[in-house]
């Protein structure tokens, strides 16, 4: 929608006009309130990370996507720190364990 989007940053400006567009009315003091909790993870107002809204306004969806993504994350530095004979124990020993 927005081309700076592209990124993953938008100024503060841009991310009102992105709310505007999308139809989202956010009072002045509801729109700072947004801006300085971004702020808090970039540390540049005009260069904030609009990613960081679903953090801090955590939707049921957001959290079940990060846990997962968490148990994934996991999974992957096991495969790595684990030789093949040790994965295939792990998984038997799962296996077993859902019987």
């Amino acid at each position: 929608m927005i081309p700076e989007a592209k990124g993953g940053y938008l100024s503060a400006d841009k991310i009102r006009e992105a709310f505007r567009a999308l139809d989202i009315e956010l009072t002045n003091d509801q729109f700072e309130y947004l801006i300085m909790n971004i702020y808090e993870y970039t540390g540049n107002l005009k260069k904030l990370d609009y990613g960081k809204i679903f953090e801090i306004f955590q939707t049921e969806e957001h959290k079940r996507m990060k846990q997962m993504m968490g148990l994934y994350e996991q999974d992957e530095e096991y495969e790595e720190d684990h030789s093949d004979e040790e994965r295939d124990k792990k998984v038997k020993f799962e296996d077993q364990s859902t019987s």
